[in-house]
């Protein structure tokens, strides 16, 4: 689980401010999605929770531990992070894509880290091309090796920034399965987006994001109690 406590960010030495006493929950085994339109802190948020960013105020708390506190070997067993790039390296296999954060960070021997690649690849259905580079796969493919990637690891909390930008519609309805997929297995999921076709449905808890500020929060399990909140349900009907 990932609480955050009142996270505040500012940028250009104070001058901008980025996340304005920002709080929030990440529950086990949930899809939790922050949305909101560009320039909102959805990102900014989301790369302060994978430990990317570290000068701000308030607690980001990680299975209890700190986050600014983890040394990286610690945290990418707690978060995995896939970036809207993705950030394959070109001249690496799918596979050795995989293998590559196992031997560095988390220095595992070739063999272990071969059996995890190999299972992560199976899990997102990219096995079949684990010999092929990134160049030689489409936006949607590329994305599965990222999340097979972070997967190796077995985070406990799997992070995605943006992850419908280069998407066409049936591969983003395929993300959407993998993603729900990924949740029944246990794994919690925290999307940051402004895709509304997307997130519609998606999510378990929803956090609507504007100019830095949380505005309103959105959770399934208690649809019924909170009928009366609007502006999330505004903002996905466009």
């Amino acid at each position: 689980m990932i609480t955050g406590n009142n996270i505040s960010l500012s940028y250009q030495s104070g001058r901008k401010l980025i996340l304005d006493n920002v709080s929030f929950t990440i529950r086990p085994q949930t899809i939790t999605a922050f949305f909101g339109r560009s320039g909102a802190g959805k990102t900014s948020l989301l790369r302060c929770m994978a430990g990317l960013v570290k000068k701000y105020e308030g607690t980001i708390l990680v299975d209890k531990m700190d986050i600014n506190k983890m040394p990286a070997s610690v945290r990418v067993h707690h978060v995995g992070f896939v970036f809207q790039h993705f950030n394959l390296f070109p001249h690496m296999t799918v596979l050795q894509n995989c293998m590559q954060p196992l031997r560095l960070v988390a220095t595992v021997f070739d063999d272990e880290a071969y059996t995890r690649a190999h299972a992560a690849l199976e899990q997102v259905g990219m096995l079949d091309y684990a010999d092929r580079y990134p160049a030689q796969l489409s936006g949607g493919q590329q994305q599965r090796v990222a999340i097979a990637r972070a997967l190796c690891l077995n985070p406990s909390v799997l992070l995605l920034d943006e992850p419908t930008a280069s998407l066409d519609p049936h591969t983003t309805t395929e993300l959407r399965d993998l993603l729900i997929t990924l949740r029944n297995v246990g794994k919690a999921i925290v999307v940051v987006s402004h895709d509304t076709n997307f997130l519609h449905d998606l999510f378990d808890v929803g956090y609507l994001l504007d100019h830095g500020k949380i505005v309103e929060s959105y959770d399934k399990v208690a649809q019924i109690q909170h009928e009366h909140k609007s502006l999330i349900r505004n903002f996905l009907q466009g």
